[in-house]
């Protein structure tokens, strides 16, 4: 390396120097789409439910691509199985490539297999990105249908008219990990069915993003409660489940 950019290099901030490394490894290990209309990408496909593969671009751009205009897609070498949710079992294996309408795969005794992509209800890619520190925790959080991954988003984006609007906010830096899951699992099993309830989840990306300094979002998770007039009530920053509780039992 020529020696002016090594030491160009090595002046800059911890965090910037952290951030090129994480650039790099995403090129490196991002997986290639071929669509039906002759369009090449590299991104990182996330997860596929359906029928819809969902996918993070180079550029940290979420997109969704509907499996009839898929091609072919080329895995990168994720060091770890990916599970299928089946609808009668899942099954975990070493995804390689999707080609045919189907999914190809090593199974645990490294045979290869293939699911038909009508059988797959869905699937999460394990994360190709080791986090900056070494090693991956397993607390990794990613919502294919997050409203925002860093980028500025309106109040209007996000409010529902009518309905109380739960706005959670999450992310993956410093150590969100367990407690910003956990809470999305409850979201999820718990207060999804409640149908004057509208959630909606916010990807910050970083702690400088243009939506972290939108919000003020200098803490996670968080969840800001609206009620249906669009009138922000609340905001609860923590894992903190009986105070959320509480505080949709008095909002309307």
């Amino acid at each position: 390396m020529n020696r002016t950019i090594l030491f160009a290099l090595l002046a800059l901030p911890l965090h910037w120097l952290l951030a090129l490394l994480s650039l790099t490894t995403v090129t490196a290990l991002a997986d290639e789409l071929d669509l039906t209309d002759g369009t090449k990408l590299q991104a990182d496909v996330t997860s596929y439910s359906n029928l819809t593969f969902h996918v993070i671009g180079a550029d940290g751009k979420r997109a969704k691509h509907p499996a009839a205009y898929v091609k072919r897609i080329a895995f990168a070498d994720r060091g770890r199985p990916s599970t299928f949710d089946l609808r009668t079992r899942p099954v975990t294996g070493k995804i390689l490539r999707y080609e045919n309408n189907a999914f190809h795969y090593e199974d645990e005794q490294g045979k290869p297999q293939s699911l038909a992509s009508v059988l797959v209800r869905g699937f999460h890619a394990p994360f190709a990105v080791v986090p900056a520190g070494g090693s991956d925790s397993g607390n990794h959080l990613d919502i294919p249908d997050a409203l925002s991954r860093g980028a500025a988003i309106e109040p209007a984006e996000l409010l529902v008219a009518g309905k109380v609007t739960l706005v959670f906010f999450f992310g993956n830096v410093g150590q969100p990990g367990i407690q910003c899951r956990l809470l999305n699992n409850y979201l999820d099993n718990v207060l999804k069915d409640d149908r004057r309830l509208a959630i909606r989840k916010v990807d910050i990306g970083e702690w400088d993003s243009p939506v972290a300094q939108q919000y003020k979002v200098n803490a996670l998770p968080r969840v800001d409660l609206y009620d249906s007039t669009g009138k922000l009530t609340q905001s609860i920053v923590g894992n903190r489940q009986p105070e959320l509780v509480t505080a949709l039992k008095r909002i309307r």
